[in-house]
Parts: structure tokens; sequence; C-alpha cells
């Protein structure tokens, strides 16, 4: 309780009572089985922290244009990418990637990832990311990372950008529960707060409004 009170979901109106904010639901995706090998793959060979896991088809239901291609991103902690990352490889899966450097992120993605099939990325975690997790352990990012990261990366989302990304941030302030406190701090995180408000306003003042 007092975890959706925090995130704003739910508040208090008597001892022991608790109402919805809004009627609006957490978004909650199916996790193919193939996430969930992954998952169980590295648990029985690392003790896993800070990570989160998630697969870029859950964007599918939010766009006009289903996208073809689908990549499953693993986020983790500075240290455990690596030996993560060759873990993976040494359990035989196939097409797995590792982001570590920013500048070779571009070429990285367009000669490789993208000509992959059902690629698994691996990339650092970005401290503090809203993430939660659910009843077998597994840590998946909320909805409001998932749509700062869309924000931000230019590359390796680049198949959901331009329209495509204003019809899911639409679709998704109009249909899920989105807690804008959350979303502008891992933004601040990211360092594209301001840049994300200005967004938000400019295209979606009426469904950020309906949410303060």
């Amino acid at each position: 309780m007092h975890n959706l009170q925090e995130e704003k979901v739910i508040k208090a109106i008597g001892k022991n009572t608790y109402q919805f904010v809004n009627d609006k639901p957490i978004f909650s995706p199916k996790i193919a089985i193939f996430l969930q090998e992954i998952y169980q793959s590295l648990l029985s060979k690392f003790e896993l922290n800070e990570y989160c896991i998630w697969s870029s088809d859950w964007l599918n239901e939010f766009t006009i244009h289903q996208s073809m291609r689908s990549l499953m991103l693993l986020e983790i902690e500075k240290d455990m990418v690596e030996p993560v990352f060759y873990a993976l490889k040494d359990m035989n899966y196939s097409n797995v990637f590792l982001l570590l450097q920013k500048a070779d992120e571009e070429v990285m993605i367009e000669r490789y990832i993208f000509e992959a099939q059902n690629p698994i990325v691996i990339r650092k975690i970005i401290s503090k990311s809203p993430v939660k997790r659910l009843d077998n352990g597994l840590l998946l990012p909320k909805l409001e990372k998932i749509l700062v990261d869309l924000f931000c990366d230019e590359s390796l989302l680049a198949a959901y950008k331009g329209y495509e990304e204003n019809t899911i941030f639409k679709n998704v302030l109009k249909k899920y529960h989105i807690n804008l406190k959350t979303m502008f701090a891992y933004a601040r995180r990211r360092r594209k707060e301001e840049q994300l408000k200005a967004y938000l306003y400019q295209n979606f003042q009426l469904e950020i409004e309906a949410l303060l």
C-alpha cells in the first residue's frame, strides 16, 4: 500500500481505507517466454541486484504501425555488464550485443543490431531508474522509464521515433497511469528533464494538466 501511495495510484481516505486516484490501470506487459528464460539463465549464475529487462515489442501496443523487428534490452549495473555479456555468449545465446561506448553505439546499431534476429542488447543501467519487481523477482522498467528512454535514445529505438513517438506518448497518457514526478526525476538523471517537459507541454498539454 505504501508503494502505491508513493506512486499516487491510491490515496488514503480513512484508517485502512483507500481509493484509486484515477481509474487508469498500471501498465503490465505480457512477459515473453524468451525473456523469462534469459532471466532464469542469469539468475543461475549471478546475484542480480540493480538491473531491468524488457522488450521493444511492448511499444507496439501504442503504435499505428507494428514494428517487425524487436529487441530485448537488458540494463544492468556497470560492473556486471561484461560478465553478463560473456555468460550469455557462453550459454549459446545468439545475437547478443554489448553497448559500452556512446561513440560506437550508432555504428553498431545500424550495422549489426538492426540486421540481427531477436537481438539481446546489454548496456549499463542508469542509477535510480524507475523499475518494478514482479512476484518472481523479475525487475521490469516502469512505463515512465520506457517513455523517457524513448525520448532520449535517438538510435536504439529509432523505429519508434518521429510520428510514432508522438502516437506512443498520446496513447500511453490516455490509457495508463503515469507518475509525472517519477518520469521527470528519471529524465533529470538523463539530463533531459527540461527538453521532455517542453515536448510534453507543447504536444500534450491537456493530458498533462489532467495528471496534475
